[in-house]
């Protein structure tokens, strides 16, 4: 069974419209507008009501007046990060105890001791200090690779 109820009678008269169109000409928001139209006829629309009557009633498009934004005096510069140092260690200046990358232990000092030159994994070597625990890295080492937050 189909119930046809009547059609409700809107919130939006004549006069309402009327003078909600007034300050939409006038490049009021949304917000305002409702605000406006609460405070005129004591009632309590919201901004979506507004903009829904107002495309229903086909209001011309307009662009809010607001305050300019104030600009910068000058642009401002880009930060450049500087890429983190790479100590590069010659083979004579190794620690003795260092190990070959593929042949490290957990207890010994994982801190690469190859720059970025195009060194073959299987030459590749690491500090291979005891470790501090709780680091993969030697005391010299943890110091540099950690800092405090």
């Amino acid at each position: 069974m189909i119930v046809v109820r009547p059609p409700t009678r809107s919130i939006w008269t004549r006069e309402r419209v009327a003078f909600a169109l007034s300050l939409w000409e006038k490049g009021y928001s949304g917000s305002a507008v409702a605000d406006s139209v609460n405070r005129e006829f004591g009632m309590s629309v919201t901004r979506c009501s507004v903009i829904g009557m107002a495309d229903r009633e086909k209001f011309p498009s307009h662009k809010v007046n607001r305050k300019p934004q104030p600009r910068a005096a000058a642009p401002r510069q880009p930060k450049i990060k500087q890429p983190a140092p790479v100590m590069q260690q010659t083979p004579a200046a190794m620690p003795a105890s260092s190990v070959l990358f593929l042949d490290i232990e957990q207890a010994q000092c994982h801190f690469p001791l190859w720059g970025d030159d195009d060194v073959s994994i299987f030459d590749r070597r690491c500090c291979g200090s005891a470790v501090t625990s709780g680091s993969p890295y030697c005391d010299t080492h943890h110091s540099i690779c950690s800092y405090n937050k």
